[in-house]
């Protein structure tokens, strides 16, 4: 008995040690991957903020990310084509989206119809209210107009009670414009979201079902947008 639960115990360790390896390697992977969707035409164009969430990391295929699949159901709403523009960075903070992503997108010259940026993961681990209050204020006042920004999803354990804090800072930048959209992923993900189930085996990115509560939090605001 004890040699049997010896192997188990083995097993499973192995078995999460190469999946989270298989996670460590999608970071490449799933960048050359939105890198090479961004050469695709569309009707429609849809260009997506963020870190590694936006990347996908944690899903079984970067299009099961909540990118990929605000993709596809933008395209089945629309019965248009998408080309999905994602300027996402894997381990991205609020300073990068500045500092990089706001940069290329100016550089590219484009109108975008559908904008969502979900940031502050990172930041929110070890963030200093000022400095970071200050990111979001800058982040706010260069993105265009009708993005979908949402605040930081709930983590769960220590990291959940700077999730409330976080939060605020995000309504208060945005309440400085009124042609933003606010997603309040913190509320949607505290409710629906679970420890075991939802995450990946890192325990910190979402996984396939995850990632659909992250899409449905910002589906939901498309959606109610569509309808005034």
């Amino acid at each position: 008995m004890f040699i049997f639960i010896s192997v188990l115990f083995i097993t499973l360790i192995a078995y999460w040690a190469l999946n989270l390896l298989f996670l460590h390697q999608s970071v490449d992977k799933n960048a050359r991957y939105w890198e090479e969707r961004k050469a695709d035409s569309g009707e429609l164009i849809y260009v997506a903020f963020g870190d590694s969430a936006a990347q996908g990391i944690g899903a079984s295929d970067p299009s099961r990310g909540y990118v990929g699949i605000i993709a596809d159901r933008y395209a089945k709403s629309t019965g248009k084509t998408i080309r999905v523009i994602n300027l996402s960075k894997s381990g991205a903070k609020a300073k990068d989206v500045i500092n990089t992503q706001l940069t290329e997108y100016d550089r590219l010259n484009i109108k975008p119809d559908l904008v969502t940026i979900a940031i502050g993961g990172n930041d929110s681990k070890s963030y200093t209210g000022d400095e970071f209050k200050s990111e979001i204020a800058m982040i706010v006042s260069k993105l265009p107009a009708d993005t979908y920004i949402s605040d930081v999803p709930d983590f769960g354990g220590p990291q959940n009670r700077r999730y409330s804090a976080v939060t605020q800072l995000f309504k208060d930048a945005i309440n400085t414009r009124n042609d933003l959209n606010f997603v309040p992923l913190g509320e949607m993900t505290s409710r629906d979201q679970r420890f075991f189930g939802t995450y990946s085996y890192d325990f910190f990115h979402p996984n396939n079902t995850g990632y659909e509560i992250w899409a449905d939090a910002f589906w939901k605001e498309i959606e109610n947008a569509k309808d005034k």
